[in-house]
């Protein structure tokens, strides 16, 4: 999922391809695969989002990459090129390499009809179930862990993916993400983790960057935490509402490895962006 802002720092790419009605999806086609089989795997790729016009003539590629260097290699990679080549084939090819200067969001003002932010529907549904003794809708123990069972999946790709860019971006990709899935937690109830840990991190003998997805003993609903703070609200019932805890679970991994870093009494040095001298 692509996150635009003019603080990222990265290369944007929109990229927009020319081509008659009755090839549009053929096109289509052709850039999801060169896409998912290719371009995603590359160094330096952040987020693609794929866009067609409603009259069948365009279709535009929204692109996030680290760097131009990075965008070049990958325009020189021989697994990648066919693909080219054959988009060109299709249709006519433009290329604009942008920065982000500014993003503006509606006005949280439902007098006028402007949509409730995520984070609030969440917050309403959490009280609803306090207020209620429910947990999206059911009552029984069973029930409610049947549910927290299936939100696992729907946020693996977010808490993973949450924790990849710090891999990325601070521990510069050294470090490996692992996830338990759905398991009997020791208290008697039902967690999942999935955890962030480096080579600097063990060999100075503290836990991992950590997201737990918990239901315990004697809880009404569901909580997530981090290894070092806690507690939010885990209501999560399908992959929208799972996807919009993607902000909530990047707040968890920062505060978490700003803790762990408070705990080696400041010690940066098991960051290893910031031993090589890696700014903003």
């Amino acid at each position: 999922m692509p996150t635009i802002s003019k603080d990222n720092k990265l290369l944007t790419l929109i990229n927009v391809f020319t081509v008659e009605p009755a090839k549009q999806q053929q096109l289509v086609a052709l850039l999801i695969h060169a896409t998912e089989s290719s371009v995603r795997h590359v160094t330096g790729f952040i987020s693609a989002s794929l866009h067609r016009s409603l009259d069948g003539t365009r279709v535009v590629m929204y692109a996030q990459w680290r760097s131009v260097e990075d965008y070049d290699a990958m325009r020189n990679n021989p697994s990648a090129s066919p693909y080219m080549q054959q988009a060109v084939a299709l249709a006519q090819f433009e290329l604009g390499m942008y920065d982000v200067v500014e993003t503006f969001s509606a006005v949280n003002d439902r007098e006028h009809g402007y949509p409730r932010p995520a984070s609030a529907s969440a917050l309403l549904r959490h009280f609803a179930d306090l207020r209620d003794g429910t947990h999206g809708g059911a009552s029984s123990r069973r029930d409610k862990e049947r549910l927290f069972a299936a939100a696992v999946p729907l946020l693996d790709p977010h808490a993973r993916q949450a924790l990849e860019e710090i891999n990325t971006y601070l521990l510069l990709g050294t470090g490996e993400v692992t996830a338990t899935g759905v398991r009997r937690s020791a208290d008697g109830g039902v967690d999942a983790v999935w955890a962030l840990s480096w080579p600097e991190q063990q060999a100075a003998g503290i836990k991992p960057i950590v997201i737990r997805a918990y239901f315990g003993t004697g809880f009404a609903h569901p909580h997530l935490q981090s290894g070092t703070v806690g507690d939010w609200p885990l209501n999560v019932f399908d992959e929208e509402q799972a996807a919009t805890e993607l902000p909530t679970l990047r707040a968890m991994v920062a505060a978490d490895i700003h803790n762990l870093v408070l705990q080696l009494g400041g010690d940066v040095r098991i960051i290893p962006a910031t031993v090589k001298g890696v700014d903003a």
